[in-house]
């Protein structure tokens, strides 16, 4: 007779903390800025071309001055909320992977993950498994540099030597989220 008490293998898995990755938000003001400055310009041609022709338009001119500045103004407004929403709708979570002990002793290694949400009307969610990338690219344009934001780019390359990219855009910070 065996008196061994039978040995269960009894999964412990340490607490990890998720992390947001902190997205920039100077490429939304600088699209924004030139957006507005964009407007201001074809404003100015307007004016002057309203200047040129209200000797022979003098009956229509402020109605017709008043609906395309109403105009200009509405679809800036409408401009600034898409792009606010958009850029609002896309976040990134890192899930740090973790170590699991085993009442046996055993130690594995459980990947880190990130989990990118994507969307405002229709909510993707999306979670990639580190172990599936076999390389990460940072790049930063010349803004980026000077205010420490750019993207994230993680690469595999799979058995038939085709390569598939994820990007994790406008990264505050890219060195230190690089994961």
């Amino acid at each position: 007779m065996n008196n061994d008490p039978e040995v269960k293998e009894e999964v412990v898995r340490e607490p990890s903390e998720e992390l947001l990755i902190k997205r920039s938000v100077i490429p939304l003001y600088t699209n924004l800025f030139s957006v507005f400055v964009l407007l201001a310009v074809l404003l100015f041609v307007f004016i002057l071309l309203m200047m040129f022709l209200s000797d022979y338009l003098d009956s229509i001119a402020i109605p017709v001055n008043m609906i395309v500045i109403s105009l200009f103004v509405g679809f800036y407004l409408v401009y600034f909320v898409l792009s606010y929403l958009n850029y609002q709708s896309v976040s990134y979570t890192l899930i740090p992977g973790s170590i699991q002990k085993t009442t046996l002793n055993t130690i594995d290694q459980i990947p880190g993950k990130i989990l990118v949400k994507e969307g405002f009307f229709y909510r993707n969610k999306l979670l990639l498994t580190m172990n599936d990338f076999d390389h990460i690219r940072i790049e930063k344009s010349f803004v980026g540099r000077a205010y420490n934001f750019g993207h994230i780019y993680l690469m595999q390359i799979d058995e038939l030597v085709s390569t598939k990219n994820y990007v994790l855009a406008n990264i505050f910070m890219p060195e230190e989220a690089r994961l």
